[in-house]
């Protein structure tokens, strides 16, 4: 479901960031700003934020020095660097690998493209939806995304940003197969870690 928001003149699917922080998620939904229109999406699953956060854990313990993994962050993306207050996307990746900076205390969302964002996809979620994120991904400038479905058969694919073909798939994982990875930074991805809980 789509909301529109006043739309800034002379700003084609704009909203001003003053405007979009004084919304908040109503019961049972999540918003997110895409193409500058406010889309309703249903709230994440009990097994959807298991997994996600799990997912999270597993790629936090690789990350290099200076990067973190975090979850459900919004990202959000101006009209032009130059133009901060003007917003035409704010999506809210399930998992984003960044730079700590970005993390740091009084910062209320990501401006800076994540190093790899995850969308966990589940039967709720529709082709429009998927495919218009995936554009504002690649739109945005992000080199490397990942789905992962959250059915009882868990499979994640990795895809690269091609700027002649869109998103390339890279690699596929499943429980049953795990994979290491150079790019984007050194990661071995094995789900069978988010089937059971891992303990210390």
């Amino acid at each position: 479901m789509r909301v529109a928001l006043p739309v800034s003149r002379g700003v084609v699917g704009a909203v001003g960031a003053a405007a979009w922080e004084r919304l908040v998620d109503p019961p049972g939904q999540r918003l997110e700003l895409l193409f500058g229109e406010v889309v309703m999406n249903p709230a994440p699953t009990p097994r959807h934020q298991m997994l996600g956060w799990r997912l999270a854990a597993h790629l936090d313990r690789q990350l290099p020095g200076g990067l973190v993994a975090v979850t459900d962050v919004e990202w959000r993306i101006p009209v032009d660097p130059g133009r901060p207050t003007m917003l035409t996307h704010a999506p809210r990746p399930d998992i984003a690998v960044v730079r700590e900076e970005q993390v740091r205390p009084g910062v209320p969302a990501l401006t800076e493209v994540p190093v790899l964002a995850v969308e966990l996809l589940s039967r709720s979620d529709s082709i429009d939806r998927r495919s218009a994120k995936a554009e504002v991904y690649l739109q945005a400038g992000l080199r490397w995304y990942a789905t992962m479905t959250t059915g009882e058969q868990l499979e994640l694919r990795l895809y690269q940003a091609d700027s002649g073909q869109g998103w390339i798939e890279r690699a596929r994982v499943t429980p049953n197969s795990p994979v290491d990875l150079d790019d984007p930074i050194p990661l071995q991805l094995d789900l069978s870690t988010l089937q059971n809980r891992q303990r210390p």
